[in-house]
């Protein structure tokens, strides 16, 4: 598992490795993880921010598998020309597979020659967001009485917030 960063969506600061500051992973339908030490893999209070992003989506099961299937098929699972947009898992098993409605050309192949890109070429919430992905939000500071707070005031709050940006120094 590899090294994630983030900055925070209500103060813009970065989340920095193993520096005693407490940071909370955020949804929409009011779930909190508080984490008071982040080491820098995308764990808020035992929760994996990309299996949470899979269980947002509806994915099931296990941590590691439902974190997996967020990657490989949700977030860097397609490519698209803006006409037509291929999925991993759907319409081809990996990026070197034939696409059958493309002639058996590879995702890689059109990639190359027939100017498709990634579904995603910027790895960002707000990308993931405007595709239609339910994605939480990270934040240093809740509202004082944020437990009180219920649906449609959470939601407004929740809403308030602009989407959480990666790192690009990644935590150091």
């Amino acid at each position: 598992m590899g090294q994630f960063s983030f900055i925070t969506s209500d103060t813009g600061k970065r989340i920095v490795n193993d520096v005693r500051r407490t940071y909370h992973l955020i949804t929409e339908d009011h779930r909190v993880f508080t984490e008071h030490e982040y080491e820098g893999y995308g764990k808020f209070d035992d929760m994996d921010i990309y299996a949470l992003i899979g269980y947002l989506n509806g994915y099931t099961g296990e941590e590691k598998e439902v974190r997996n299937k967020v990657f490989n098929e949700l977030l860097n699972g397609g490519i698209t020309n803006g006409k037509k947009t291929y999925k991993m898992g759907v319409d081809f098993a990996h990026y070197e597979s034939p696409i059958e409605a493309e002639g058996g050309s590879a995702a890689n192949q059109l990639m190359r020659e027939k100017g498709f890109k990634k579904v995603f070429p910027k790895f960002e919430f707000s990308e993931f967001a405007k595709a239609g992905i339910i994605v939480p939000k990270i934040v240093e500071h809740l509202p004082s009485e944020h437990f009180l707070m219920k649906g449609e005031e959470w939601k407004k709050y929740f809403r308030s917030l602009p989407h959480t940006k990666g790192d690009p120094k990644q935590g150091f």
